[in-house]
């Protein structure tokens, strides 16, 4: 066993990250020693930085988020199956000078919703964004719970033309529709097992914006599922007053770190404990 690992976060704007803290708490449990440090890089020196992490710096590990999932991945030598089906990398291992690709968030954002499988079940879903979060969203969604109804909305139409197109490819017979925020109404709407925000809107740097559409009606929806994890969210507080099943980024976040720990040494953690001790702390 390596004596000390070292990690990296890598995004921008993400002076908020809770990874660091995390990742303490991984190494109490785990009993050894490391560090996982913020590398918070603007989009034009992203593939400068990268290449300079991986082959000077020593790392181990590198988390990847917003907005670099999918950027980075031309510059991995190999690239996980899953992460390649999603086409979104968060989580990269470093050994023996060369890079491996993987996707963490399908098995995060999985592991709060297994309580809640039967009402998952060949049900519908509503996903807020179009990037590699949604995507990993959908992945899980699909496979994991059997959902068969995914309504995707956003705010750029081709985006959402391309994001449709990229994943019917991957599942063919999924019924998958699109439609834009700003033309989201109510009478598009059906009952929903779930809602799940993928973007950053309503997170640490966009507190005051909500992402959800306006004629959202909380009382079709049986789960809100937000991938920010900030205490002071507001579609999280309007979804808890409106008396529905709520869940916030933050055990999505724990999951998928303990399972990127386990990608890059090797090594197995207990998600209830390091769940634990975080929300104790927070």
């Amino acid at each position: 066993m390596k004596q000390h690992y070292i990690f990296g976060v890598v995004g921008q704007h993400i002076a908020y990250s809770k990874s660091p803290e995390i990742f303490k708490a991984i190494f109490s449990f785990d009993n050894t020693a490391g560090e996982m440090n913020i590398y918070n890089i603007e989009q034009g020196e992203f593939e400068t930085v990268f290449r300079s992490l991986v082959t000077t710096k020593n790392i181990d590990g590198l988390s990847i988020t917003i907005p670099y999932k999918e950027a980075v991945m031309p510059y991995l030598d190999s690239i996980d199956p899953v992460a390649k089906t999603v086409g979104a990398v968060n989580s990269v291992a470093v050994a023996d000078g060369k890079t491996i690709g993987y996707n963490t968030d399908c098995y995060g954002f999985s592991v709060p919703l297994q309580p809640y499988r039967d009402r998952l079940q060949g049900s519908s879903a509503l996903v807020i964004g179009y990037g590699g979060a949604a995507r990993a969203v959908v992945y899980s969604l699909v496979t994991d719970f059997n959902v068969r109804t995914i309504h995707v909305t956003g705010r750029n139409r081709n985006k959402l033309l391309l994001f449709q197109r990229t994943m019917l490819d991957v599942f063919p017979d999924m019924n998958m529709m699109i439609s834009e925020l700003s033309t989201y109404n109510r009478q598009q709407q059906k009952k929903y097992a779930i809602v799940v925000n993928c973007t950053p809107l309503g997170g640490w740097n966009y507190q005051e914006q909500s992402v959800l559409p306006d004629g959202l009606l909380w009382r079709s929806v049986s789960m809100y599922y937000d991938l920010n994890y900030n205490n002071d969210n507001k579609s999280v507080v309007e979804a808890k007053r409106a008396g529905i099943t709520t869940i916030t980024g933050m055990p999505m976040l724990v999951a998928q770190a303990v399972r990127s720990y386990e990608l890059w040494t090797g090594r197995n953690v207990s998600v209830a404990d390091v769940m634990s001790l975080i929300i104790s702390q927070e």
